[in-house]
């Protein structure tokens, strides 16, 4: 398999192909927030079928405590057995350097005596990474009216001590930014 990876590289400039890694690393991160907000939205329980039922009343699994984990790649290693070489002019330009990659192969490995080593390889390393601040934050506070409104639509609570506590919740928040 290392082999065909190499012979697939053919003649290559080098930029291109570490800009091909770092595209798909970008791509897999993207995924990998988009996967880690999806199982966000699950476990506020927007969905009755998201909530667990203890006695007559419904949490999230928010509210038990449980969040969600996100996860980052925190180190990528592309290691490529090839040979490099410089080229000054072509189409680069006159006075400009290029430089490109060839895979080190049998032919190559004999005509040059380089040691053929067809072995290629990718490494990254995926690490969990706490949740942004901002986000737990706005969790919570969807959560607390979420059960707000549940409590108004089952009784109880009423208007206006909702509103008398959210006042008292908005002065207390203010004491504390001064």
């Amino acid at each position: 398999m290392a082999a065909s990876v190499l012979d697939t590289l053919g003649e290559m400039p080098i930029a291109p192909l570490i800009t091909s890694l770092a595209k798909g690393i970008a791509e897999a991160q993207l995924a990998l927030d988009q996967v880690s907000m999806r199982v966000a939205v699950m476990m506020a329980g927007a969905a009755d079928r998201d909530r667990v039922f203890i006695g007559k009343r419904s949490y999230s699994l928010l509210e038990l405590g449980l969040t969600p984990t996100f996860y980052q790649f925190t180190e990528t290693v592309l290691e490529i057995k090839v040979s490099v070489s410089m080229q000054l002019g072509g189409k680069a330009g006159a006075d400009k350097f290029s430089q490109r990659v060839l895979p080190v192969d049998a032919t190559m490995s004999s005509k040059y005596q380089y040691n053929v080593e067809g072995s290629s390889s990718v490494r990254t390393k995926l690490m969990p990474v706490p949740l942004p601040p901002m986000f737990e934050e706005q969790v919570r506070d969807v959560m607390v009216a979420e059960n707000e409104y549940r409590d108004l639509a089952a009784g109880r609570i009423r208007w206006d001590t909702l509103v008398a506590r959210r006042k008292r919740e908005a002065e207390e928040r203010a004491r504390r930014e001064v």
